[in-house]
């Protein structure tokens, strides 16, 4: 029966975490490309707002379930259960890993501009963020 509970848990919480990169992919990477400069700024940091504290724990709630998911399934390392249960789990570290290297020093850049202060050199823009962001969340 806990194995069940945390399997139902793991589960409910990677599919809040896929569904937020789906979202970016199908629905908001269009809308980006096609803002212009401030608008786009205002956007980035009012997402980044409301997803930076919620996300995080959705990640550690999925880190920790995963990783009880593994430790009670261990005494059958050949089953189907665990072997899914340690490539998700590698899988959301690269995730998490690419989060911290990528998306986040790109918040944090996208935090300083304002609508008066931004570059135009093309360094970051909108296209840059959204191809970034879609290949970082290839491994969820």
């Amino acid at each position: 029966m806990t194995n069940k509970f945390i399997l139902l848990i793991t589960i409910l919480v990677y599919g809040m975490i896929a569904s937020q990169s789906f979202m970016y992919f199908f629905a908001l990477k269009n809308v980006q490309l096609n803002l212009d400069a401030n608008s786009y700024i205002e956007l980035r940091k009012l997402i980044d707002i409301s997803m930076s504290n919620k996300f995080r724990y959705m990640m550690h709630t999925a880190l920790l379930a995963n990783l009880l998911l593994i430790v009670s399934n261990f005494k059958n390392v050949g089953s189907l259960l665990f072997i899914t249960s340690a490539i998700a789990f590698v899988a959301l570290i690269i995730d998490a890993m690419t989060a911290v290297k990528g998306n986040i020093p790109i918040n944090t850049i996208i935090s300083t501009w304002s609508p008066d202060n931004y570059p135009t050199t093309g360094k970051i823009t909108g296209l840059n963020g959204c191809l970034f962001f879609n290949i970082a969340n290839l491994p969820i």
